[in-house]
């Protein structure tokens, strides 16, 4: 089995005969009372806090007073859709594609998301494409279907459609995350370390940060192994990898070699933050020397690195990576400067090529 279908957690679920019917929209929604906005509003707060039953009977009362009323539609299909009550997300997303509006982009991811879930993966994708005609720059269609594509093993389709995302909303996790997947799956190592990075600057403490750290650090070691003789080390280069996203063979080079310094080398007593902080450091200033034509990797990933350089965030980036792997030192040092870590997060979060 494929390693990259693993490590996205697929489950190819059987087609138990759902199919999602989109109608013309030609209808003009009905406009809620202010009685019933406020129910809405408190229906969607109830949705957010996971309260989802209650969600659903507020929808509910909503929908039954106003028949037309699209949002009720469109909460009951989002709230039975997070229960996996396919039946009934189906009938209230199926009957808000009759209405026009804004809604109707999220109507059919929503619809889209199902079909992909139930397997059902070329259907999800016209779903997709017909929601892009209407909203272009929406991010998370483009991810919905590069995740989609993904699943099919269309990698190169998967990462047009994720970059888009990124491209879009370049502080969007999701689509570094797969992205990151994707790369390490299909042996574009360096561009994976560079996204997996990404998503440790924007999130924490959840499972998809727990491994992209793991994907950071398996490139970061830069193939770098104790020797069975005293002070040997073995270092194991990516000579086959693919060049089409840039050649990265100079960094890989200068990580084996950074680390096996670092494993070797004991004169200047280093501890292993200083160490870590050292070869970001050589990395950063590797990979900005390093020529490529333009390119999403150059464009996203190299510049946000420049960025890191030209604003003086490198020992803030470093110690938060090292506080993704459990470093307490890092924990005490994110305390100490809080004030510091909190500028490079929010200027992070803010970045944009």
């Amino acid at each position: 089995m494929n390693a990259l279908k693993l490590t996205l957690l697929i489950v190819c679920l059987a087609s138990v005969g759902f199919s999602q019917k989109i109608h013309k929209a030609k209808l003009t929604p009905a406009t809620p009372t202010e009685a019933q906005a406020a129910l809405l509003a408190q229906a969607s707060d109830k949705y957010k806090q996971k309260q989802t039953d209650d969600a659903i009977a507020m929808y509910l009362s909503v929908a039954k007073s106003c028949t037309e009323c699209v949002d009720a539609m469109f909460g009951l299909g989002l709230a039975y859709y997070f229960k996996k009550d396919f039946d009934n997300a189906l009938i209230n997303l199926e009957k808000a594609t009759k209405y026009k509006g804004l809604h109707l982009p999220e109507v059919y991811r929503i619809l889209g998301n199902i079909a992909d879930d139930q397997g059902d993966r070329k259907n999800a994708l016209k779903i997709y494409g017909k929601a892009l005609k209407l909203a272009p720059d929406n991010e998370l269609l483009h991810y919905e279907k590069g995740v989609t594509l993904a699943r099919m093993g269309n990698y190169d389709e998967a990462k047009k459609s994720l970059k888009k995302s990124i491209e879009i909303r370049p502080a969007y996790v999701s689509p570094h995350y797969i992205l990151a997947e994707v790369y390490i799956g299909t042996k574009y190592r360096v561009p994976a370390m560079l996204a997996a990075a990404r998503v440790l600057t924007l999130e924490s403490n959840t499972p998809r940060a727990k491994r992209a750290n793991k994907i950071f650090r398996d490139v970061f070691a830069g193939g770098v192994e104790k020797g069975e003789k005293p002070n040997s080390i073995n270092i194991f280069l990516n000579l086959d990898g693919p060049t089409d996203e840039g050649d990265f063979g100079s960094i890989e080079l200068a990580l084996g070699l950074t680390g096996a310094v670092n494993e070797t080398e004991d004169k200047e007593k280093l501890s292993d933050e200083e160490k870590f902080i050292s070869k970001i450091k050589s990395f950063i200033a590797v990979a900005l020397e390093t020529k490529m034509k333009r390119n999403f990797v150059k464009d996203q990933y190299f510049s946000f690195l420049k960025g890191i350089s030209d604003k003086a965030y490198v020992e803030q980036f470093s110690y938060l990576l090292m506080h993704q792997n459990g470093n307490k030192k890092a924990a005490a040092y994110l305390d100490a400067n809080g004030s510091k870590m909190i500028e490079f997060v929010e200027w992070s979060k803010s970045f944009r090529p």
